[in-house]
């Protein structure tokens, strides 16, 4: 018995992944979300996370930066604002990011609070880019 659906990863500028999948787990602006086939009919905003997905028995995963899943008989579609497949994401890189980050929000609390905010959010994303690349080491 098939038990797979159809799912697509989307951005503006690329198609990161198109094919069949057991399994897909999405970050939820309030918690993950796991989709498995005949679900039900949804449209959802996702949050800044990580996405996991199973195909042909083999696990993944990758980085979403915002965007909006739907789910129609059986076939799913994301399209964020950015994103990037775990095994693209060059672990060094993304360490080195965060540490600027860290030191962004260093000097961004002698400006303003939305320096600070941002240097918050650009901590968060590359922790979160470190953690995904930690996985394909």
């Amino acid at each position: 018995m098939e038990a797979n659906f159809h799912f697509e990863l989307v951005t503006p500028t690329r198609s990161l992944f198109k094919g069949d999948v057991e399994e897909l787990t999405v970050p939820g602006l309030y918690g993950e979300l796991g989709i498995l086939l005949d679900h039900a009919p949804l449209i959802t905003a996702l949050a800044m996370g990580e996405l996991r997905f199973k195909h042909n028995m083999v696990s993944d995963c990758a980085f979403i930066e915002y965007g909006f899943l739907e789910v129609r008989n059986n076939n799913v579609i994301i399209l964020a604002e950015n994103a990037e497949l775990g095994k693209e994401i060059d672990y060094q890189k993304a360490f080195e990011e965060k540490e600027r980050a860290e030191k962004e929000l260093i000097m961004a609390r002698e400006k303003d609070d939305k320096a600070v905010r941002d240097a918050e959010y650009k901590i968060k994303k590359e922790l979160m880019r470190v953690k995904i690349s930690e996985r394909y080491k």
